[in-house]
């Protein structure tokens, strides 16, 4: 990992004031913005540089602390001990005592560098969170801070930006895809506020899902059940289902009985750990016409006569065999 100059980022002096570190980030920003040099990925690239490191430089505290990191650092960076500053348990994926941690970066123009995030934390509170899945019993820091964010189905399937006020500051958070009950979003340091030299808690996010109309879920499975007519159950046939991600065919397989589960793979809720996606679980119910014409119902006394079948003829037989009592 390779020790960033953020003053040469910016082309200002290490005793560069406040105001002229601002003036040369916005001329820098105003000149390589994407929006400005629109599928320039060096430009883009440039400005991500641009803007880390005015968040570094325009940061007081940061500012002091990466002054003394620099001290250290020197010229003999490739040989200076990074191991010291790293945070246990990982940088990127964290699995600690009663939880699973995943780290995600938002699209777009954020995400800070491997070198910032060493120093400076895992993420900026407004573009980047930690997904983390609580098991029941897990304790965490006093100071931490919990408030429930609902999401619809769409929202959790697809990912999300939310924003919101708490204690009168805003958070705009990315919500992975895939997110059920049970997750929780993890907002670093932006809990309840240190006293006495303590650090802030933790702001988590518990997500509560709301229910929707047409599908369950099972762990990674989405569930749902939809209607078939008697013929389509006996002759087979192609029905449309109305899926999250968009109309998906099912073939209904000739004399399909009712209540049979089709399994759709991978059309479940993705993983928010870049793991496999769940399962479309369809439940098919049979459904007869609550309303016929008087054709139809003579094509039906037609058809009872041709059919032979009882399908309570195995009933009687259960009640044939020794020893069963009913």
């Amino acid at each position: 990992m390779q020790y960033k100059d953020y003053y040469k980022v910016l082309g200002v002096e290490k005793t560069a004031d406040a105001k002229a570190i601002k003036k040369a980030y916005r001329e820098l920003a105003r000149r390589y913005h994407p929006d400005t040099n629109p599928g320039d990925k060096q430009s883009e690239k440039r400005f991500k540089e641009i803007s880390e490191a005015y968040e570094v430089l325009s940061d007081p505290e940061k500012r002091k602390k990466y002054d003394e990191i620099g001290s250290e650092v020197g010229a003999d960076w490739q040989n200076f001990d990074w191991s010291r500053y790293q945070r246990s348990g990982g940088q990127w994926h964290e699995a600690g005592p009663g939880g699973i941690r995943f780290h995600y970066e938002s699209p777009g123009y954020g995400g800070f560098s491997e070198f910032f995030r060493t120093f400076f934390g895992d993420m900026d509170p407004f573009t980047d969170s930690d997904l983390y899945w609580e098991r029941r019993g897990q304790a965490r820091g006093s100071r931490d801070t919990e408030v429930q964010l609902e999401l619809s189905l769409e929202e959790a399937y697809a990912g999300a930006e939310k924003e919101f006020l708490l204690d009168g500051r805003r958070f705009k958070v990315k919500i992975p895809a895939g997110v059920r009950d049970g997750y929780k979003v993890r907002v670093p340091r932006q809990g309840v506020d240190g006293k006495g030299g303590k650090a802030p808690g933790d702001l988590y996010l518990a997500i509560n899902l709301l229910p929707h109309p047409l599908y369950g879920i099972n762990d990674k499975d989405l569930t749902c059940e939809i209607p078939i007519t008697a013929t389509e159950a006996v002759l087979g046939g192609v029905v449309d289902i109305p899926a999250i991600k968009g109309t998906v065919a099912l073939k209904i397989p000739p004399r399909t009985q009712s209540g049979r589960v089709f399994r759709l793979r991978g059309l479940g809720m993705p993983d928010p750990g870049r793991g496999s996606s769940g399962n479309l679980m369809v439940k098919v119910k049979v459904v007869i016409p609550e309303t016929i014409t008087r054709q139809e119902e003579d094509l039906y006394r037609k058809l009872a006569g041709l059919n032979k079948e009882n399908p309570r003829a195995n009933l009687a037989k259960l009640l044939k065999r020794p020893g069963r009592r009913g």
